[in-house]
């Protein structure tokens, strides 16, 4: 799992990347 920035939304894929 990579850290996501605050500033990005979450991915629609969730934690897959």
């Amino acid at each position: 799992m990579y850290p996501r920035p605050s500033s990005v939304p979450p991915s629609p894929l969730g934690s897959q990347a």
